[in-house]
């Protein structure tokens, strides 16, 4: 077999002489036919000896499973090749996360060792039922008109209770009660379960469906919260707090009490319609509940302040005319008043100043 050569460029040789031979070359090499029935060599690659076996083997070669190291076609696997479980393995209860041989069936529910009912999503019927955020707008054992109340929405229907007023202004904690507590529950559902959590001692609550009441009693017991679900419970769900937010909110469909923060503190204006009468218009933070049916007004240190006499007038009683959502209508009996002047509603005291809206149950 001929043997070729690649022309190689030199710089003193013009580019023509170079890319004659270069086309010389190609047409020789192109011509040359293999003459034996096996590769002889590579020849771009400069390799001038002959492949005489693969695998050992010369000639015509097929290779089987053996020669490339695979597995012959009769071959089937073992569960040990494959990286799996013998046939005669038995799973153990930790193997499949099922309970041991001494578990019971009452550990079978549960989920992180709590009952699922502890999980089980729920409605709280209770109002104010933070009592570490505790709402209580006449303040801890304050009376809403002549009844005494712990915090809003229970009232104290015995004994004595205390708590202290929290830093960042959300309620009241450290709820100590040596009493009793009362909340009636509107449509008080016919079955319902209640529930309380305790800081500290303990306390006693149940529910009566027919007159809906929730009822608390403790010997200086520091109460948590309470719960109220409608149904049967066996187990208390976690507690889940509504927020200060939402407990003001709802407890302020019931009660509203406005205290002033500095003495002639305005509440609103009032005109006099008569020489006996004034009328105002104050504005509720939410709108109360049942509407159609007025609320009760009650009020202390309370004066209108005159402008254009000088003067001022206590009202010596608060009539609510109208009520529309969140509005409502306020008519005073005043004396010795000027019909048509108008004054503005002010307190006459900061420590014992109040107005108050009520539709308690």
């Amino acid at each position: 077999m001929k043997q070729l050569r690649v022309p190689e460029y030199r710089e003193n040789e013009s580019e023509s002489k170079f890319l004659k031979a270069l086309v010389a070359f190609l047409k020789e090499l192109c011509s040359e036919t293999w003459t034996d029935s096996r590769m002889t060599a590579k020849k771009l690659s400069g390799i001038r000896y002959p492949v005489t076996s693969v695998n050992g083997k010369a000639g015509d070669v097929q290779l089987n499973a053996q020669d490339v190291g695979a597995r012959p076609d009769t071959w089937t696997p073992s569960a040990k090749d494959v990286g799996a479980r013998p046939d005669t393995w038995t799973p153990s209860a930790s193997d499949v996360g099922a309970l041991p041989s001494g578990g019971t069936a009452a550990d079978a529910g549960k989920l992180g060792g709590k009952d699922p009912a502890f999980y089980t999503p729920y409605t709280n019927i209770a109002d104010n039922s933070d009592f570490t955020k505790w709402v209580a707008q006449a303040g801890i054992g304050g009376a809403h008109g002549a009844q005494a109340y712990g915090g809003d929405r229970w009232k104290l229907t015995s004994g004595t209770i205390t708590g202290e007023k929290n830093a960042d202004g959300d309620g009241y904690s450290n709820i100590t009660l040596n009493g009793t507590l009362t909340q009636i529950v509107p449509s008080p559902p016919a079955l319902a379960t209640p529930f309380i959590e305790m800081i500290s001692g303990t306390a006693e609550i149940s529910y009566d469906a027919e007159s809906g009441e929730i009822v608390i009693t403790s010997s200086g017991g520091v109460i948590k919260n309470v719960l109220l679900l409608e149904g049967e419970w066996t187990v208390k769900p976690e507690y889940v707090s509504k927020g200060y937010g939402a407990e003001l909110t709802e407890c302020q469909r019931y009660y509203w009490r406005w205290i002033p923060s500095y003495t002639a503190a305005a509440l609103g204006f009032a005109i006099n319609w008569t020489a006996a009468s004034a009328r105002t218009v104050i504005y509720l933070p939410v709108t109360m509940r049942n509407q159609g049916v007025l609320p009760s007004v009650n009020f202390k240190n309370m004066y209108i302040a005159y402008r254009a006499s000088s003067k001022g007038i206590n009202p010596t009683a608060f009539t609510v005319m109208a009520e529309r959502e969140n509005v409502l209508h306020l008519g005073m009996a005043i004396s010795s008043g000027t019909t048509g002047e108008g004054g503005y509603l002010i307190s006459a005291d900061t420590t014992d100043a109040y107005v108050e809206v009520s539709k308690d149950l």
